[in-house]
């Protein structure tokens, strides 16, 4: 893959950097040469639950680790990217469907899991080597380390004013600090502050810190910015509600002229189609379900799992209804689960447990 101003690492580093930026086209297919490795490794990897919760874990240990003035340990954090991008590979969608969770006791360490998760999905369609997706995985377990000097803030149950807005836009600024005594080499430090300190700027220059703009900005840090926004716009905040993840999609199509890389976008979209894996949605026939795989090419015609009835009981017998098969079955809009005025109380319960990560890993 090309990469631009790109460095290498030491040999104690995890994985090289490739000295140019990698070029943004998808391929055709869904194959890549040259993971032999990862290939291997999928009939070992845990399931998607297990490296999800493991993900979720890593993110908590790396924001404990900054609290007690620890550095971060790099060889969890690429334990779990190596687990993640084994079950990309294998297009495992149950890995994705777990991106609907968010953790109760602090968002962001559902968000460093999701977001990882989201970017290496999008990564593994691209002609990503391994070492490059690897890289990839550690920078997005790593993009929000500078919050934690900004937590407080960030969890605010009301907008932020103009000068707390400032403050945040400082966090990129505080990794370099954290990383500094971690294991990983000079060089390897030098390259994940720099992608990091380039998630939040823009295609146009409106971002921030530096105001970067189109190539400027590496590919990396591109992929991490699409991950990064459509994660915090399907998941509740402190201050709003989220959004599902159709319209969150809309959003995102709107601003991409101006903020994102069309490329990434278009292919989020593809992977994720307009009605994600783990979303729920109502169909024509009444009946409520959850989307439990995509149909490649057809973004509106997902595989569903009934589980409500048309008059919101729970559906006597589970049913998967693949829609690319059955013509006459269609989804008429997406759902919020969580809103749902269900007679059976239970079921609303169980609704909305599910939007939260609270297993023990």
């Amino acid at each position: 893959m090309k990469k631009k101003d790109g460095v290498a690492t030491d040999t104690a580093a995890p994985a090289s950097v490739e000295k140019e930026t990698p070029t943004c086209s998808p391929p055709k297919g869904t194959k890549r040469a040259g993971h032999t490795d990862v290939v291997r490794e999928i009939q070992q990897v845990e399931s998607a639950e297990k490296v999800y919760g493991e993900a979720v874990s890593v993110a908590r240990g790396i924001f404990s680790n900054i609290i007690e003035q620890t550095p971060p340990d790099i060889t969890l954090c690429m334990n779990v990217v190596h687990k993640m991008i084994a079950l990309h590979t294998a297009n495992n969608e149950e890995l994705v469907a777990m991106c609907e969770y968010s953790t109760p006791e602090n968002y962001i360490y559902g968000h460093t899991a999701n977001v990882t998760v989201m970017a290496l999905l999008v990564g593994s369609g691209f002609n990503c080597s391994q070492d490059d997706l690897e890289k990839l995985g550690l920078c997005c377990l790593l993009h929000d380390l500078g919050m934690s000097k900004v937590l407080d803030v960030a969890a605010k149950k009301s907008h932020l004013s103009p000068s707390e807005l400032v403050e945040i836009k400082h966090h990129p600024g505080y990794v370099e600090e954290i990383l500094g005594n971690t294991t990983m080499g000079a060089e390897l430090k030098n390259f994940v502050v720099r992608i990091i300190s380039q998630v939040h700027e823009r295609k146009h220059g409106g971002g921030y810190p530096a105001g970067l703009s189109g190539d400027d900005i590496h590919i990396f840090a591109r992929i991490i910015a699409v991950s990064d926004v459509y994660e915090a716009l399907t998941h509740n905040r402190a201050w709003r509600e989220r959004c599902l993840p159709h319209e969150a999609l809309k959003k995102m199509i709107e601003i991409t002229d101006t903020d994102f890389d069309t490329d990434i976008v278009k292919y989020l979209i593809e992977r994720l189609s307009l009605y994600p894996v783990g979303s729920y949605v109502k169909l024509n026939t009444d009946e409520i379900g959850r989307v439990v795989a995509s149909n490649q090419g057809l973004p509106t015609r997902p595989k569903v799992k009934v589980l409500l009835s048309s008059d919101l009981k729970r559906a006597e017998q589970e049913k998967v209804i693949d829609l690319s098969r059955n013509t006459m079955t269609y989804i008429v809009d997406p759902v919020d689960e969580t809103k749902l005025n269900l007679p059976d109380k239970k079921m609303a319960l169980e609704l909305k447990a599910r939007r939260w990560w609270v297993k023990n890993t």
